[in-house]
This record gives structure tokens, C-alpha cells and sequence, in this order.
């Protein structure tokens, strides 16, 4: 994936969509995404899908600046808001490999429903930012159904005192012949004991609940797990989330991911598990029998004809049972629809679980039902299309023509009056204008100027020049078979080469493109022209792509030289604070899974300069890292919340792949800052194993009294709640020695 993206005026873009925006998904988009992306990012949404063609899922092609003009943006504008909705999934972008012609296309996705954009925690936390904590219960309220009020009774009529049925055979309503069993429920042939997982974890109690229970027992269903591998990998993901207070579905959302991510790393047993389900032979695949006995792993794959399933088609088969319900035979009918009834071999997410949705509200219990059903359903939707077809209708005028029998004298009548009359009218607009008259007047005009004296020998002088080029020259005598009908075509790029080449020197102050240079080359036997990044511009841009992956803010300029080389290790305290330092670098540099470092002790130690030199040590592997100090950084977030740039603040320091804080402690510490700040950073850091390093002058237990201001019970909850955050992702390492600053 790109890190960087310009985007040019001329660039041509298709916009797509993958659905429909309803009348829900308008409420979300005006309520809540439009405090956390602006107004100009919503218009530019809205623009977008108003180019979709009438009744189509995509636009004609079209410029960038055709669009800005729109919307009367610049394209620094344009880009900077086509990012934010890139950034919150309104939109996916592509980009095409052929470098000689740019053109994007443009994928507008659906928005999430409200309540599945209040319950994510990170959109919420943003719009809580943004719109303030009365707005944010407001909007909470808004999309919250109200309980019936106190104090009522119902008074609903039932349907003997509205209907007369004495006269019906009771006996034809008994349960037994038309009660349908229980829908929701999917049973799941799989021997799984959720006890032994839990003994094997050892997770403190209250972390399982029911409904994590069934979902970790359907997802061993689904990646065929047994519950040793299921123990091991819940004990590898949740090492430290697994003493947090997490909201269940943090944890059902984290088992998820977790078999996403860690599906490789399987035991012997469950290789010899899959290999036994994979040599198994399946029957006919059509057959409605097949599917209900086969696992949704098996059946899929040979469906697909590959030897096992795809990450995305496990990630459906996960949605389908643990968020849906679905039964495993009525997965095995829905892949079967999509891909051999629909022919839809790509599989969309937001298509195959619409159709899922409405498989589910209708109730198939089984595979055979779900597709009887789909099929009369189809058949039902084919005959009103042909037969919308069939209806082919003429109109003149306002009158339509009858469907049955010859048409009236006096509407024949009129017809032919009609015919007669545009035919004239065609012959008198034709003879009005003579034939090619519009390019003779072009070309008298353009013939004019070249008889111009100045113009006639400017133009033969730019030809001279560039016909003489020693570039020029060397490129004509390479290809021999260029006609001279394709030179003069292609005059206009030999041209453009010559005025950047001096030559066989690039001239950096004509370029077209900065810091590209330009080459010529022949492209099914036409002249073509291409431009390549020169060496020197290579260069400074990879020394400002390492510069920009070490941002230091708010700290001395001297930490930017500092390295493991120059640091005093005197004593053994202070070695093993730089064995730690190194062991930590070495980690990230085979992309290991590490922790961070806690370094604490009294002033001028070298605590940030260790901090720095790992930071300059991480530069040079190119890993992204931020060090920031503590004081610093919490003025600047004061300074930015009520601005548009906090988002991008904030996330910054989410995201990177590295962050380290210098004398944490040291800033003026409030419940936001705690909370709010830290709280959320921290959080989301802890939750996706980003590591954090941290200096202080506080030992962690100081750390967190300064934690609880005030030392209230509540303050003190708030605190230990934040320090297990650093306490169980750090390694707590201590620095003495002399102050080096006096």
C-alpha cells in the first residue's frame, strides 16, 4: 500500500459503488459522520454519488479538475478531503499499475448503520471530541428506542374478540402440524468443551461470558479448532487484554481477529485434523445432501477448486455463523448460490451477507429449502422482466398506441403528417450549411498564420533545434523503423524532450516534473515520452522519508545524534538498560511481537538520550517511530481539541509503529489528560500490540499517584486502570548515575 499520494488535475476518475444509500444510512451520515469528517468531506460524498449514472452502479470517466470545479475546491482540498473519507471507510480507492496513464477509481461504500457506528469504539470516542459530551448523549438518545412509559397497561385486542371463529375446525391449528422449530438457534455438530479451554487459560473470572462461550465454540467450528490450539491462541491474544475491564463485544471482536490473524500457527493435531477433512471425498456438490453434511471449509473449497479456504471466504463463513447464525448447511447453499447460480466468482462482502440478511429473515433451516425457495423467487422476478420487455410502447404526441388491433385512420394519419414534417425539416437544416464548411474556415485559419512570416520561421527554427538535438539524434538512429509520417506526429514529444535536455544533461529548471527527467521510447510505432525519478532526487527524497519516519517534537535538537555508540554504560545498572534498548531494536527489526520499555530514575541520567538513540537505531531499519515529550505534547493536544487537525493528532500517535514519551509525569496532569488522552492512546496502542516506551522520573508506583490527582477512590480507580496499560506492556528498568546536565 502507497504512504504517499499526489494527486494531479488531469488525472481521469471512475466512481463505483457496492450499494444504495437508504434513508438510515442518511440519518448516520448527517448525525454523526458529518462531525467527524466536516461539511467539505460530506459534500464531496454527495457529489460522488450524484455522478453514478441513472439506474448504474458507476460514473462515466472524468478529471479531478472537472470535479473541483464542482465543488469549487482546490486540489489540495480535494485530496485532503477525499482522504478523511477514505480514513472512515466511506470510500476505497484503486489506482492503476500503468504508470504512463493515471486514472483512479473511486469505490463509495454504504455508512454504517448508527448503531453500529455508536457501538465502534474509536468513531465514537472521535464524535465525542467533536460534538461534546451534551451533543454526543443527544445523538445517543436519537438513535435509542425508548422504553414504553410507567404506568400503563395494554389493551391490544386479541384475535378471537376481533374475529368470528366458531365455526372453524380447531383441530386444524395445532402446534404439532404448524409450529416451525426455533431459527436462531444453528446446531453445530462439533465436539467442543468449552471447560477445558478455560482451565487452560487461567483467565481471572468474569472474562467468559455465555455469549463469548458460543462464540468462541462457533468459531472452532468454523476453523476446525480443537480446544488446546483454541487455549494457546486466547492466552497469545489476550496475554494482557484478558485483565482489562473489556466490554464483551471487545472480546468477541478481539476472538475474531484473533483467528484471522493467528489461523497459521496450528498444532500437529489440527494439521492432521484438516488434512483427514480435506482427503475426504465430497458427493455431488448440487446436491442439497452434500451440503448439509459437508463443512462450510470443505465445501467452499472444493466448490472453488483450490486445496482450502481463502482468508476472505473464512472471514464470511465467520460472519455468516457468529454474527448471522446461519446454519452450516445453509452457508454451504449460499456460497453455492452466489457463485454457481449468480455466477458471482469475486465474492462482495456487502452482497453475499444482503443476501444472507434475507435468507435469515426468511427462516431456511436447511439447504434444500433455502434454494426451492431462491429458485421460485428467481423464476418469479425473470417473468416479470420478460414480460416488462415484451411491453414495447409508441407513442405521438401524448397518445399511446393501442396494444390490440390496427391502428385508427386518424391516428395513422398523424403519424405520417409527423414523419413528413421532420424529413423537411432535416432537408432545410442540412442544405443551410454546406458541407465541411466548419473545418475549411479551421483550416483557411490556420493556414493564415503559418504564412505569417514570424510564425512560419519560429516554427522552423524549434524544428531545427530539436531535430538537432544530440538526444534527439541518438533516439531517431536507435529506431530506424519509425516512418517520417510518425516522426511528424510525434514532433510535439520530441520537443518536450529537448527543451529539459542539454544534451545528454538533465535541465532541473525546465523540467515538466520536478526531479523526473524525461525518456523517450516507441510505443506500437508511434514516439512516446515517459518520465523516470532521477538518482539525486531518489536520494533526498528516501533521506526525507527517513526523517519523516523519526519525528522528535518538543525535544532538543542534540537527541537527533544520539546513539547506542555514544551512550555511557559505567555501571551495571545502565548496561542493562542498554542490553534491554538493543534487545528491543533487535526485536522490531525481525518484526517480533516485543514489549516496551519503562526507563525511570533522577534527573540527567540519559533517559532521553536512550530514548533518542533507539529512535535514531529504528530510523535507519526504516520503522516509523514518534518520540515526543510528555509536557509538550500535552500543550499541543490542548491547543489542537478544538480544532479539525486533533483527528489527525490523535491518530498519529495511535498509529505509529513506535511511539516513545520522554518524562511522562512531568505534564500538568487532569482527568482529560489521564483519560481522554493517554487513556484512548494508550488503549488503542495495547489493543493492536503497538509497543510504547516511556521515561520518567517516577517510579511506576509514583507514576500512578500522579495518576489519581487528588486521591479520591475514583481518581485512583482511574490511575491503576492506566498504568496497567504500561505496566503490562513494558519492561520497568532503572537508571543511576550522576547528573550529566550540570
Amino acid at each position: 500500500m502507497e504512504k504517499e499520494r499526489t494527486i494531479f488535475g488531469t488525472d481521469e476518475l471512475l466512481i463505483m459503488s457496492t450499494g444504495l444509500v437508504d434513508r438510515e444510512s442518511y440519518q448516520s451520515l448527517y448525525h454523526l459522520y458529518q462531525p467527524v469528517i466536516g461539511v467539505k468531506a460530506l459534500a464531496l460524498y454527495q457529489t460522488l454519488w450524484s455522478e453514478l449514472k441513472p439506474g448504474k452502479m458507476k460514473s462515466n470517466y472524468m478529471s479531478h479538475s472537472a470535479l473541483c470545479e464542482m465543488l469549487e475546491y482546490s486540489i489540495n482540498e480535494l485530496t485532503d478531503n477525499l482522504f478523511r473519507l477514505e480514513a472512515i471507510g466511506l470510500v476505497r480507492t484503486y489506482k492503476t499499475k500503468d504508470a504512463r496513464l493515471t486514472q483512479y477509481v473511486y469505490q463509495l461504500r454504504v455508512p454504517l448503520a448508527p448503531h453500529t457506528f455508536l457501538n465502534d469504539g474509536l468513531l465514537s470516542s472521535f464524535l465525542f471530541y467533536k460534538v461534546g459530551e451534551v451533543r454526543f448523549k443527544q445523538l445517543q438518545g436519537r438513535f435509542t428506542i425508548d422504553p414504553l412509559p410507567a404506568g400503563i397497561v395494554e389493551v391490544t385486542k386479541d384475535f378471537n374478540e376481533v374475529f368470528d371463529v366458531k365455526g372453524v375446525n380447531h383441530r386444524a391449528f395445532t402446534q404439532k402440524n404448524y409450529e416451525k422449530p426455533d431459527r436462531a438457534k444453528i446446531e453445530i455438530n462439533y465436539s467442543f468443551d468449552m471447560d477445558i479451554v478455560k482451565k487452560l487459560t487461567n483467565f481471572p473470572v468474569g472474562f467468559f461470558t455465555k455469549k463469548l462461550d458460543e462464540t468462541i465454540t462457533k468459531l472452532a467450528y468454523v476453523s476446525q479448532l480443537d480446544e488446546e490450539t483454541m487455549a494457546e491462541m486466547l492466552k497469545e491474544y489476550f496475554v494482557h487484554e484478558a485483565y482489562l475491564p473489556l466490554s464483551e463485544q471487545e472480546k468477541r471482536d478481539g476472538c475474531r481477529q484473533m483467528v484471522l490473524q493467528l489461523k497459521k500457527k496450528q498444532t500437529r493435531h489440527r494439521k492432521e485434523k484438516t488434512v483427514e477433512l480435506e482427503e475426504t471425498k465430497l458427493g455431488d456438490l448440487h446436491d442439497p445432501a452434500v451440503m448439509e453434511a459437508a463443512h462450510p471449509h470443505q465445501y467452499v473449497s472444493t466448490l472453488r477448486k483450490t486445496p482450502q479456504l481463502s482468508k476472505s471466504d473464512e472471514q464470511l463463513v465467520i460472519e455468516l455463523v457468529d454474527t448471522l447464525g446461519l446454519a452450516p448447511g445453509v452457508i454451504n447453499a449460499l456460497f453455492y448460490y452466489c457463485i454457481e447460480v449468480k455466477k458471482q466468482t469475486r465474492l462482495n462482502e456487502n452482497y453475499v451477507l444482503r443476501i444472507a440478511t434475507s435468507w435469515k429473515t426468511a427462516g431456511y433451516t436447511n439447504a434444500k429449502e433455502a434454494l426451492e425457495q431462491e429458485a421460485s423467487q428467481d423464476a418469479l422476478i425473470e417473468k416479470k422482466q420478460q414480460k416488462r420487455e415484451n411491453v414495447q410502447r409508441t407513442t405521438v404526441g401524448s397518445r399511446r398506441k393501442p396494444q390490440q388491433g390496427e391502428m385508427p385512420k386518424w391516428l395513422e394519419d398523424e403519424a405520417k403528417q409527423q414523419r413528413s414534417y421532420d424529413q423537411a425539416r432535416k432537408k432545410e437544416l442540412e442544405s443551410s450549411v454546406r458541407r465541411g464548411e466548419g473545418m475549411e474556415r479551421i483550416n483557411q485559419s490556420l493556414s493564415q498564420l503559418m504564412n505569417r512570416k514570424e510564425v512560419r520561421e519560429a516554427y522552423e527554427s524549434i524544428r531545427r533545434r530539436t531535430l538537432n538535438h544530440p538526444g534527439v539524434i541518438a533516439f531517431l538512429n536507435a529506431h530506424p523503423e519509425l516512418e517520417e509520417k510518425a516522426i511528424e506526429i510525434g514532433f510535439t514529444k520530441l520537443s518536450e524532450y529537448a527543451e529539459q535536455m542539454d544534451g545528454k544533461t538533465f535541465i532541473e529548471e525546465q523540467a515538466v516534473i520536478p526531479g523526473h527527467q524525461p525518456v523517450l521510447y516507441v510505443d506500437l510505432g508511434q514516439i512516446a515520452i515517459r518520465y523516470e525519478e532521477t538518482v539525486a532526487h531518489r536520494q533526498a527524497r528516501r533521506q526525507k522519508e527517513m526523517d519523516r519516519k523519526f519525528k522528535s517534537l518538543f525535544l532538543p535538537e542534540e537527541v537527533r545524534e544520539a546513539s547506542f555508540e555514544s551512550f555511557d554504560w559505567a555501571d551495571d545498572a545502565r548496561k542493562i538498560a542498554l542490553r534491554e534498548a538493543m534487545r528491543f531494536v533487535t526485536g522490531m527489526k525481525s518484526k517480533q511481537k516485543v514489549n516496551g520499555l519503562y526507563l525511570h530514575g533522577s534527573f540527567g541520567v540519559g533517559k532521553t538520550y536512550l530514548l533518542a538513540a533507539i529512535a535514531n537505531e529504528l530510523k535507519v531499519a526504516d520503522i516509523e517511530t514518534i518520540l515526543v515529550h510528555a509536557p509538550g505534547f500535552v500543550s499541543e493536544a490542548k491547543r489542537k481539541i478544538r480544532t479539525e487537525s486533533f483527528d489527525s493528532f490523535l491518530t498519529s500517535f495511535q498509529h505509529v509503529p513506535v511511539l516513545l514519551i520522554d518524562d511522562i509525569g512531568a505534564e500538568a496532569i487532569s482527568p482529560w489528560v489521564r483519560d481522554e488522552l493517554f487513556g484512548i492512546i494508550l488503549q488503542y496502542r495495547m489493543m493492536h500490540r503497538l509497543p510504547t516506551l516511556y521515561s520518567s522520573n517516577f517510579s511506576g508506583e509514583e507514576l500512578e499517584t500522579h495518576f489519581s490527582i487528588d486521591g479520591s477512590a475514583q481518581n485512583k480507580m482511574k490511575a491503576q486502570r492506566l498504568m496497567q496499560r504500561i505496566s503490562t506492556t513494558t519492561t520497568q528498568i532503572e537508571l543511576k548515575g550522576e547528573n550529566r546536565r550540570r
